[in-house]
Order: C-alpha cells, then structure tokens, then sequence
C-alpha cells in the first residue's frame, strides 16, 4: 500500500486551506490464478484451496501492520478533532461496513 497525501483542493486562495487526507491504492478485485479452476475440483479440493488462501491472511496482515497503524492513528486523530470517519462499501464489504458501524457506539461509546 503506498498513501499519497491529498490536499482536498485545488488552492484557490481560500483563507484556510482543508486538512490532509490520505490516499491509499490498492488492488482488492483481481482473479486469483491459484484457484482459477477451483470450480471444477472435487468438494474436498474446493476446501483445501479456501484453507490454503485462507493461510496467506496472516502474513499478509503482518506485512501491512505498518500501513494499519497509520490508517488507525489518522483515525483516532480524526475523532478526537471533531471529526468523522464514513464507512462505504458494495455488496459484502459494504454490509460488514454497515454491521461495524452499528457495534462501535455500544462497545466504544462513540455518537
């Protein structure tokens, strides 16, 4: 993941220019050549290809520790200055967006 800063504008000669906003690119709907066939492979097989993707999730999460701080810090300074944070998304993302939302008020006592 590579953040690129965003001044939110064109300049324009305003008084006060918006804050930073960051950028991130990162490719999430590709075909993944490992399971190109997986629908013509036996039930079991199926399952072993979901376990064996399944196992790259750990490293993959590890490697972008870094990125998630940042995206986690920019957060929380982003609340704590009156700020908001809007969740969007399509299809599943989308709903899992929508049910995190809903959890945050009960669990961390936000508005």
């Amino acid at each position: 993941m590579t953040p690129q800063q965003d001044t939110g504008g064109t300049g324009g000669g305003t008084a006060a220019s918006p804050a930073p906003r960051e950028i991130v690119r990162v490719p999430t709907e590709r075909r993944n050549q490992a399971t190109y066939d997986i629908d013509r492979l036996p039930t079991v097989e199926i399952l072993r290809e979901i376990n064996a993707e399944d196992a790259t999730v750990p490293r993959a999460v590890s490697a972008a520790l870094p990125d998630l701080a940042k995206a986690v810090d920019l957060g929380v300074e982003a609340l704590r200055g009156g700020g908001r944070i809007h969740y969007s998304g399509a299809g599943t993302p989308g709903r899992i967006a929508t049910m995190d939302a809903a959890e945050l008020p009960p669990t961390f006592g936000t508005d």
